[in-house]
């Protein structure tokens, strides 16, 4: 493995760790120094060094081995050389037999005379590679072969790529490279493993590059051969004929066999493509675009080429990277499509871009998404998936002012693929645009019909944003159980895909506990939410920044102000651009908190966007700066749209009109609908904001 992979799969398994663990480390502090938030406490985890063996254990270690006293100049270097490195120590015995210096005798260990000019290695690689050439060629080549096999082989692929010769494997479990396993997973045949890692990589090391290659290229044969077709296999056979025509090596190996290198080389894309495709179902989209990256790399097809490139940015979008999904779907639309294949991709290019705003710094301008959308319908695409996918982002991109024909035609065509996540969108496309135009009873029937869906739908991602769009309505309708219900099963699915599904289930407990002004609790989760933008913040999302000002508000609500000026100022700095109305509610709340006056009045001059995006609290904090600013003409203006019964911001509307009218009966109203709804926070603040800032 590489460090940083290391570390990533450590550092997620313990943020991820439903209780306490410890991590146990190597003596290299300085890997982790390399990721802050590590820092020296993490709240789950525990670390314990594991120091090098001191010398004294080192030659306590010897006597358990051998049973016999070393002559002490080479009991020294032994321990010297060693390094307190436990597997070197076994090495270095092995190397003293290998070599004659330790023999057996009557059931134990005898020194014998140590050969003129013997020394002993100074690393474990070169003790590794020259206990190794000491085999006799059949079984060094059985090692090699079998370390292109894998950590764990078994006779067959191995005796396959020695030609059939059989090594004696018997010795090479004697001389301690491998270790006959007590079961196998392959029916009938015995199972060996190698004995360490470091033991194959050196065995694999020594392979000539020429050979190496052939090596690679009759393994992954033999396994097609031996079980044609299955997809469990797939990276492995990806990987072996991609190392069996590496670009940089294909000369040295192949040389004039062109016949052979061709169909290596298709065998190969295909595979790469079938397993990046299988690591994109199971949502590991950093394999999925290595994967089709590495086909890409090697196809000499033009057309599979850009097909390529499409899946690749697919890939990069399901992972959140806005640039790279970008810059694939160009590479692609450079490639000698076909108009149904062009407009598949700009149908692409506007939906993944309208339903992930988060991918970009800078948010995408709507009218680079309708270009594609007219680009893709210009060239009249004969699949009703493409063209429902481009009617859609359409609708995403501006869902308030989206007509009901497009919204209608996108239903029909959804209805008529079948597809269970196209159909999902296309309900939630119709819930968000209820929403915006305030018809909040529609939104929610249109939300139900999608969650109906989630049984039937194999996307988790598309699973999340069923979950997702449902939490701001139920809260809208004040119904807080539910929707607590449902971040939690967002949850359970999100745990296990990206950093950034993560971050949304995090946000979705916030902004209902935001509704509820259950500031305390918002502020307990300060260093949870920290953590998980801290882990997102490769991804530009809005709601890195907006989490942050959430538990900044929740700080200033509790009492400590150092803390939330600290959040806020973090908040600042990762904000990005465009993204200011999205923002300035918690920022609104804050103004309001410290009584500042000109701040409010600035940030209530934002229109609202996306407000089926972050649910009532939008409303709820508006209508009460607008209430404390005694901005009396624009509560009239747009606060009479929301005196809806049943819903969340109904009495926040009756608080601000019987403010802006002096009416005591809208007051009380209000004060009802508070206690109804147990929105008790927010009911104690009637006074505070009537009095105005």
């Amino acid at each position: 493995w590489a460090e940083d992979d290391l570390l990533d799969l450590l550092e997620r398994v313990v943020r991820d760790a439903r209780a306490p663990i410890v991590v146990l480390a190597t003596a290299r502090p300085e890997l982790l120094d390399r990721r802050p938030s590590w820092g020296g406490g993490r709240r789950n985890a525990t670390t314990i060094w594991l120091e090098p063996l001191r010398a004294e254990t080192t030659s306590h270690m010897l006597d358990e081995l051998l049973a016999v006293a070393l002559p002490e100049e080479l009991r020294d270097l032994v321990v010297v050389r060693a390094e307190g490195n436990p597997f070197f120590v076994e090495e270095l015995v092995g190397a003293l037999v290998d070599s004659g210096v330790l023999r057996r005798r009557n059931g134990g260990w005898a020194v014998g005379e140590v050969p003129q000019g013997f020394s002993v290695p100074d690393s474990v690689y070169a003790v590794l590679a020259a206990r190794i050439d000491r085999l006799p060629p059949t079984e060094k080549a059985a090692l090699q072969a079998a370390a292109v096999v894998g950590r764990v082989f078994w006779p067959p692929p191995v005796i396959h790529l020695l030609g059939g010769e059989e090594p004696d494997f018997d010795l090479l479990e004697e001389r301690d490279f491998v270790r006959r396993r007590s079961g196998s997973s392959v029916l009938g045949e015995k199972e060996y493993a190698i004995k360490h890692a470091l033991t194959r990589e050196v065995a694999y090391s020594s392979i000539p590059r020429a050979r190496r290659g052939r090596l690679h290229a009759g393994l992954a044969e033999w396994l097609e051969r031996s079980d044609p077709g299955k997809d469990e296999r797939a990276a492995l056979l990806a990987y072996h004929y991609a190392e069996a025509v590496r670009p940089e090596d294909v000369d040295l190996v192949w040389g004039r066999d062109e016949v052979a290198l061709e169909r290596l080389r298709r065998r190969a894309v295909f595979w790469l493509r079938r397993a990046g495709e299988l690591a994109r179902s199971r949502y590991e989209m950093e394999e999925a675009v290595g994967l089709l990256t590495r086909a890409a790399e090697l196809t000499d097809d033009e057309h599979e080429f850009a097909l390529l490139w499409r899946e690749i940015g697919h890939a990069q979008a399901l992972r959140y990277d806005g640039e790279a999904f970008w810059e694939a779907m160009n590479r692609s639309l450079e490639g000698p499509l076909d108009d149904e294949e062009r407009a598949q991709n700009y149908s692409l290019l506007a939906f993944q871009t309208s339903i992930r705003s988060g991918m970009w710094k800078v948010r995408p301008r709507l009218g680079q998404i309708e270009a594609w959308v007219e680009r893709s319908l210009e060239l009249d695409p004969k699949d009703d998936a493409v063209r429902a996918q481009a009617l859609l982002a359409r609708a995403n991109a501006a869902p308030g002012r989206v007509s009901e024909s497009v919204l209608g035609e996108a239903a029909r065509l959804a209805e008529r693929v079948g597809d269970p996540e196209l159909r999902s969108h296309a309900f939630g496309s119709r819930s968000h645009a209820a929403y915006e135009n305030r018809q909040f009873d529609a939104a929610a029937m249109w939300s139900a019909r999608r969650l109906e869906l989630v049984p039937e739908m194999e996307d988790p991602d598309s699973v999340c944003e069923a979950y997702e769009s449902a939490v701001p309505v139920l809260a809208m309708l004040g119904d807080f159980r539910e929707a607590r219900r449902l971040a939690e099963l967002h949850w359970q699915t999100a745990r296990r895909l990206s950093a950034h599904h993560r971050l949304h289930s995090v946000s979705l407990r916030l902004e209902v506990g935001e509704v509820l002004g259950d500031w305390q609790a918002l502020a307990d989760e300060t260093d949870r939410v920290t953590d998980f933008v801290s882990a997102n913040l490769a991804t530009p999302c809005v709601r890195n920044a907006r989490d942050l000002l959430l538990c900044a508000v929740a700080q200033a609500f509790v009492g400590d102000e150092k803390t939330a000026r600290e959040l806020e100022r973090e908040a600042e700095s990762i904000s990005g651009e465009g993204h200011e109305d999205e923002l300035s509610t918690p920022r609104l709340r804050l103004a309001l908190l410290r009584r500042d006056a000109d701040s409010a009045r600035a940030l209530v001059g934002l229109s609202p966007q996306r407000t089926f995006v972050w649910g009532p609290g939008v409303f709820a904090t508006r209508f009460d700066a607008l209430t404390a600013l005694r901005e009396y003409e624009r509560i009239e203006r747009e606060v009479p749209a929301f005196m809806q019964p049943g819903t969340v911001p109904e009495p926040f509307a009756l608080r601000a009109l019987g403010a802006a009218r002096g009416d005591d009966d809208l007051l009380a109203r209000a004060d009802a609908g508070f206690a109804e709804l147990g929105l008790d926070w927010h009911r104690s603040q009637t006074e505070r904001l009537v009095r105005g800032l």
